[in-house]
């Protein structure tokens, strides 16, 4: 009977049009001098509101979406971003603080 009840409030939500929040956590980390966010690839469906969590342990790093026009510095605080994807494609992620020695994909699926 809860799965049922759930079900059918699930379905109302689904029905009445509400997108879905997609919460990516991303860490940057450094492998033998690489430093890179993981994961490296991150997907939304468009519509999707998405928020990241971006953690950084070690210094300041950059972290960018130009096709969102996002970019920001990560220090040693989790820093939340929240936007729509409301383009579809592949989108370059990078640093804007340090060139390209980070690099990364955001991958918006269209319906």
């Amino acid at each position: 009977m809860k799965k049922f009840i759930l079900g059918l409030m699930l379905s109302t939500l689904s029905f009445q049009g509400f997108a879905a929040t997609r919460v990516i956590t991303l860490v940057n980390h450094q492998y033998e001098g690489v430093k890179q966010w993981l994961p490296g690839t991150i997907y939304a469906n468009v519509g999707d509101d998405v928020e990241l969590h971006l953690i950084n342990k070690k210094g300041k790093h950059g972290f960018r979406i130009k096709a969102f026009n996002i970019a920001t510095e990560v220090g040693k605080k989790v820093v939340k971003l929240k936007f729509k994807a409301d383009k579809t494609g592949i989108h370059k992620i990078d640093c804007q603080l340090h060139g390209a020695h980070i690099g990364g994909q955001f991958i918006v699926n269209g319906k």
